[in-house]
């Protein structure tokens, strides 16, 4: 694995420090444009339907269509925290407590829920101390919501590394994964529809970490993940 190497710093003139942001003003407009075009895309994606499951929280077992609350749209993160598991995976960590603040603007608009394959027993317990109050937690120990959304595996699986994930690909690392998923209810028949998931490195940029990563591309620094390790310094808040 290459050394990690800080950026070299070079001193620039004032007319051409002004040339070089002016470059890059151009292609972050160009991009901007790129992403408003890609969100429009992003909100057309066809529905398809999707079978009710069991999930497990607070307040006993429940359903996926109560997770919308009163609304009709429902996102929901995938949280790396498998059976068994003492505490939920700091990437997935790091995701929840950037979207957690932005919860109050979310909510009229669109449900949120967090649900992972630990029991919620364990969900509740290795969560306790992370300051999780708003965010809603399930279990989908007792169904196959995880499976039918690609984000866990069996051991049969893990055994034969045939982990079908992210569209073609194939997870590595064990029989969680981490993703994003979105639901639409129809209002009048209670239909639920699943419209829209993505996974690994494609949570960055719809994700509550996206601000902390955009901060950090602003620094000199950068992220500092030469080397291949990327996010290696994401650690639970708690441990910093």
């Amino acid at each position: 694995m290459a050394e990690e190497t800080a950026p070299q710093l070079v001193a620039a003139s004032e007319e051409e420090w002004l040339a070089a942001r002016m470059e890059l003003l151009a292609e972050e407009k160009a991009l901007s444009k790129q992403m408003a075009a890609l969100a429009r895309k992003r909100s057309m994606m066809p529905l398809r339907p999707i079978d009710d499951f069991r999930l497990d929280g607070p307040d006993g077992p429940t359903t996926l269509p109560a997770l919308f609350n009163d609304t009709n749209q429902l996102i929901v993160y995938h949280l790396m925290m498998g059976e068994g598991a003492k505490e939920p995976c700091s990437l997935c960590s790091f995701f929840i407590e950037g979207v957690q603040g932005g919860l109050p603007h979310l909510l009229p608009r669109a449900s949120f829920a967090v649900v992972a394959k630990a029991s919620f027993r364990d969900i509740e317990q290795g969560t306790a101390h992370k300051g999780w109050d708003n965010v809603p937690l399930y279990s989908s120990a007792n169904s196959g919501f995880a499976e039918a959304l690609s984000v866990s595996f069996t051991p049969e699986q893990e055994v034969a590394k045939n982990r079908p994930y992210n569209y073609g690909r194939q997870w590595q690392w064990g029989q969680e994964a981490p993703g994003s998923s979105v639901f639409k209810k129809d209002a009048s028949t209670g239909a639920i529809y699943h419209k829209y998931s993505t996974y690994s490195a494609g949570l960055d940029t719809v994700s509550g970490i996206s601000p902390i990563l955009t901060l950090l591309d602003l620094t000199p620094e950068g992220r500092a993940e030469d080397g291949g390790r990327n996010m290696w310094w994401v650690k639970h808040k708690e441990k910093y």
